[in-house]
């Protein structure tokens, strides 16, 4: 079914409070990404004319991390990329951690899923080490598991190995 972009603006519109409007039409991008990513678009293009009236730069990161996503489930590779590596930007300048690791992730994916195995390791060790500076537990395991993926693309087997057993150690 087609998603009326109007009819869900003007319904956003309405909504008094800010945060409570960019979050409901952010989460409605991302549940229609791959549906109607055309939709989606214009839906983040009236979200980021929100966030730039308000001057709210926190928002606007969430709009181009949530542009990546779309363009990464209609399968353009280099945008989504283009994107995130945007968001990761924005997510350094404004020195937002949980941002900051999620852009390294999702760039070490993107990479991954477009075969560019040493991009992916750069991005997985970036998060890898990040985490391990902020001492964020929970994503040591994912971040070796990711890691060992890409060197068994690699073919480098014992560091896939390693990896795969420091995750283990942190499960």
């Amino acid at each position: 079914p087609a998603v009326n972009v109007d009819s869900l603006v003007q319904v956003y519109d309405a909504m008094e409070d800010y945060e409570e409007k960019i979050d409901a039409s952010l989460t409605k991008c991302y549940l229609i990404r791959k549906a109607s990513p055309d939709a989606a678009h214009q839906l983040l293009d009236q979200i980021k004319e929100w966030t730039l009236a308000a001057v709210d730069s926190n928002s606007l990161r969430r709009v181009v991390g949530t542009r990546a996503l779309v363009y990464h489930a209609q399968g353009r590779f280099e945008e989504a990329i283009a994107f995130m590596e945007k968001c990761l930007q924005m997510s350094l300048n404004q020195e937002h951690l949980a941002s900051i690791l999620n852009s390294y992730f999702t760039l070490c994916m993107y990479h991954q899923s477009n075969g560019d195995y040493n991009a992916a390791l750069q991005y997985g060790q970036l998060f890898l080490s990040s985490s391990l500076e902020q001492g964020i537990e929970k994503n040591y395991p994912e971040a070796y598991r990711k890691i060992g993926d890409i060197y068994e693309k690699l073919s480098n087997l014992d560091s896939a190995e390693s990896n795969y057993l420091k995750g283990l150690t942190h499960a």
